[in-house]
């Protein structure tokens, strides 16, 4: 489904509706001042598809083109190539919303380099703690090779104290 965009219905647009003589009057929209294409899939105000615009009962053109085109140019033909400059209506809400996505992208930016800097506060910790288990780990494996020395030294005591002792013979 095509997504339109709203045009027309300002004081500017009455100028346009008066040169072309009175509500009711016609005028085809196009996307250039001169040459362009005529833009054919267009929704009046009433909601009704048309490939050309038509003013209301006060003189005013008031339609929809779909969303894309940005400026379009109205042909009242009221004798010329004479072409009127019409902005979409709902340009000030755009821009807010497209502040409001800035700011939001912004608060995300924010919020990712405050992750990012947790992450890296995190990952130095966590490389600080295994450093730290692993020298205790070390510390750990030399006490134990101590312990093991220390219980065959006495295991060599043990069995030599056990050992029989022969009497030195007599002369």
């Amino acid at each position: 489904m095509t997504s339109y965009r709203p045009y027309g219905g300002g004081p500017a647009d009455q100028l346009v509706a008066s040169g072309s003589g009175a509500p009711g009057s016609t005028a085809s929209v196009w996307t250039a001042v001169s040459g362009g294409s005529q833009v054919v899939d267009l929704v009046d105000g009433s909601g009704v598809p048309s490939d050309h615009v038509t003013a209301d009962q006060f003189g005013l053109f008031t339609f929809q083109a779909p969303a894309g085109l940005g400026t379009l140019w109205i042909d009242p033909g009221v004798g010329g190539d004479r072409r009127f400059a019409l902005q979409p209506t709902d340009l000030g809400d755009r821009l807010v919303t497209l502040e409001l996505g800035a700011g939001s992208v912004q608060a995300l930016r924010v919020a990712a380099d405050r992750l990012s800097a947790d992450f890296a506060a995190a990952t130095t910790d966590v490389q600080a703690g295994l450093t730290q288990a692993v020298a205790s780990a070390d510390a750990a494996q030399r006490s134990a090779a101590a312990a093991n020395a220390a219980v065959a030294a006495l295991n060599d005591r043990l069995t030599a104290m056990q050992t029989p002792q022969t009497p030195p013979p007599v002369a």
